[in-house]
Formats: C-alpha cells, sequence, structure tokens
C-alpha cells in the first residue's frame, strides 16, 4: 500500500523513526476517551513506488497528556528507517454509555457518548484522507478501503439505533448508484448548505458545490443530495452531516428548581399550566376560590398540565383558601374526614395530578376537617 506522508488532520500521527527517540508529542483532536484506543505501527515505505511494508505492532505509553496534546512513549525505540505511525482507534464493537429508562441523564454520560461518536467520524476520514494506509487491528492485516469505509459507516448506524448517541435525527446517510439518476433521498437532513456535510463515492471524497449540492424541501424529510454527475451503477455513497451549532427551537429549558409564587388577590382562580409546579399565595381578605381546570385532551403535551404535574396553595389572608372542580370532569381525592381548602392562616395544601387522562387530582396538606 502507499504510504508517503499522508498529513492526516484529526487522529493520526506520522513521523520517521531515528533510532533512539521513544517520545513523541501527538495532537489528536478531542485528545482520546482511553489510553487504550492510542496505538502504533511502523513500516518500511520504498522511496521510489511509496509502497509500505513489513508492518510492526509497537507497545504504547501515555507519559503525559494535556488537552488535545499528548506525549506518547515507544519503547523500545523504533528502528532508523521506518515510518512510526501514531493513531488514535476509539471502540467501534461496543457503546460506552448505556441508557436504562428511568436513570436520570447526567452530563458526563451524555459528553461521552457523543464524543465517541465525534471520533469515530474523525478516525473514518483520517482513513479516507490517507487513501492508502489501513490497519485492522484485530488480525494486523491490510484491508479493502471501501469494506473499512462500509464497516465503520455500519458501527455508526448501530450506535445511532441503539440510542447510544444523542441525536434527534440522523446524522449519517447513503445510497447506491444506477448510473442515470443524479438525486437522492436523505431523510431527516435538516442543514442546509453542501458545506456541511462530507460527501464520499466509492471511498473518493467530493468536493461540495462543485460535485454535488444539498437540497432541502419542504420538510427534513424531503431534503435530497444532487450529484452532478450520476453515481455509477452499484456505486457507494454516503454523507456525513458535521457538528454544528444553531439555535434551539423546543421548549423552555429548566433553568432552576426554585418555585415560581404566584399571588392571588382575587376571588376567583383559574389554575392552568402557568400554575405547574408554582406556590399560590392567596391573599384575600374575604373568599378564594381555585378552579381545577379540565385537562384537555388535544393540544400540545408540553402546553398542559398532566399525570405527575402539581402545585400548591398557601393562605396568607384572613380567607380560607377553597378548591373547586372547574368542570364535572375533574375529581379531587380528598382524605375521609377533610375537606379541600385550608385550615387556617398560613396553612399550606397540595394539589397532585395522579391521572391526566382522568383528570383525578389527590389533595393533601394542612386541611380544613369538615
Amino acid at each position: 500500500m502507499a504510504s508517503s506522508d499522508p498529513q492526516l488532520r484529526y487522529a493520526t500521527h506520522t513521523e520517521l523513526a531515528d533510532g533512539v527517540k521513544t517520545d513523541f508529542e501527538v495532537n489528536f483532536v478531542g485528545g482520546y476517551i482511553n489510553p487504550a484506543h492510542v496505538l502504533c505501527v511502523s513500516v518500511l515505505v520504498d522511496e521510489e513506488t511509496g509502497l509500505a511494508t513489513d508492518r510492526q505492532i509497537h507497545t504504547t505509553e501515555i507519559v503525559s497528556a494535556s488537552g488535545n496534546a499528548a506525549t506518547v512513549r515507544v519503547a523500545p525505540a523504533v528502528a532508523d528507517g521506518r515510518t512510526v505511525i501514531i493513531f488514535r482507534d476509539t471502540t467501534k464493537t461496543a457503546m460506552l454509555v448505556q441508557y436504562v429508562n428511568g436513570s436520570l441523564l447526567s452530563k458526563a454520560n451524555l459528553d461521552l457518548a457523543n464524543e465517541q461518536l465525534l471520533m469515530l467520524i474523525q478516525e473514518m476520514l483520517d482513513g479516507l484522507n490517507e487513501n492508502s494506509l489501513t490497519v485492522n487491528d484485530a488480525v494486523q492485516t491490510v484491508i479493502d478501503l471501501n469494506e473499512l469505509i462500509r464497516n465503520i459507516y455500519e458501527s455508526v448506524l448501530e450506535l445511532l439505533a441503539s440510542g447510544g448517541i444523542v441525536s434527534v435525527t440522523p446524522r449519517v446517510f447513503s445510497g447506491v448508484g444506477n448510473g442515470e439518476d443524479t438525486d437522492f433521498p436523505m431523510v431527516g437532513a435538516d442543514v442546509d448548505g453542501a458545506g456541511f456535510y462530507d460527501t464520499y463515492l466509492d471511498g473518493f471524497g467530493l468536493e461540495p458545490d462543485l460535485d454535488y449540492a444539498v437540497l432541502m424541501g419542504d420538510t427534513p424529510a424531503d431534503t435530497v443530495i444532487r450529484f452532478t454527475v450520476p453515481p455509477g451503477d452499484g456505486a457507494r455513497w454516503f454523507t456525513v452531516l458535521r457538528g454544528y451549532a444553531k439555535p434551539y427551537t423546543g421548549a423552555s429549558p429548566i433553568t432552576s428548581l426554585r418555585t415560581k409564587i404566584i399571588d392571588v388577590g382575587t376571588t376567583q382562580y383559574f389554575v392552568g399550566i402557568e400554575s405547574e409546579f408554582a406556590l399560590l399565595r392567596a391573599t384575600n381578605e374575604t373568599s378564594s376560590t381555585f378552579f381545577v381546570k379540565e385537562i384537555p385532551e388535544a393540544g400540545d403535551p408540553l402546553a398542559k398540565m398532566y399525570t405527575g404535574s402539581y402545585f400548591s396553595i398557601v393562605q396568607r389572608g384572613s380567607a380560607q383558601a377553597v378548591v373547586e372542580p372547574d368542570s364535572d370532569n375533574v375529581e379531587l381525592i380528598v382524605p375521609a374526614g377533610y375537606l379541600p381548602r385550608t385550615r387556617a392562616l398560613n396553612s399550606v395544601i397540595s394539589l397532585t395530578c395522579e391521572y391526566g387522562d382522568g383528570n383525578q387530582w389527590i389533595v393533601s396538606g394542612d386541611l380544613a376537617k369538615e
């Protein structure tokens, strides 16, 4: 395989050995997840043909690391005249993060899951840029470049499908040419501009806006990639959407766990989504009635209270705070012998939605007796 200095960009360091040097300074984009992922081989490169032969595996040790930079010790020293290749090989056969229903998401786990995918893509691009040197770390044999591309691509898809990567839309797209068509669907691609995509056809990198364009439809389901020249019959193509940032368009994020306090000075108050998780402070000196609204069957789930929603009421005026259903469909579940109202000044009661579809609310706290 040809192996003149490939000048790889992300996670590969190539250097000519002198028979003495054992410590090599590398700078991998993103560093590495596990020191065991940093490997080293050396080859002999024919000056005339550029062919790499006599591949040897070497033991590596991370001597020091800071940010993306690391000092890798290869011992013993590689013989003079050999080309040293130190590369990162993030695990491609297992997810580093397993999500379990009911468990709490943490920043560290989310970052690690996305970091694994990002490193896999970087290492895939390294292999494409080098375009000739590939290493199978299981049997240490040279393998076909297209097979390597397919294996990495399938590994990324497995991570996405198994939930190991947090992503709302696919980020890898592929297809097979027929020699005639130029347009191929990329269902879910939601970023406009060919420059955001790294696209390859049968192992060769294509130039955005020259060799291909990305055309957005009315929805991400209608997005297509258009090749300037139809891919040949049976030619495999795939494209990877790069990491990018765009304005957040979902529900407002939770920025604080502080309970919001709402002053209620009216004689009637209708409790809806705006009162979810809040403390309603009843300040009336006469009457104060809180009507629990019926939960609508349709509509945005985030715009209505539902199972697990709750709110509290505190009596800060001389009048009792009374809770009533807003319709016959709302059911207040009250302990026997008590009423759905505050007992006295400064009493606090709470309502928790036990069953949203049935509009059932459990009333608890410092309640008035019958």
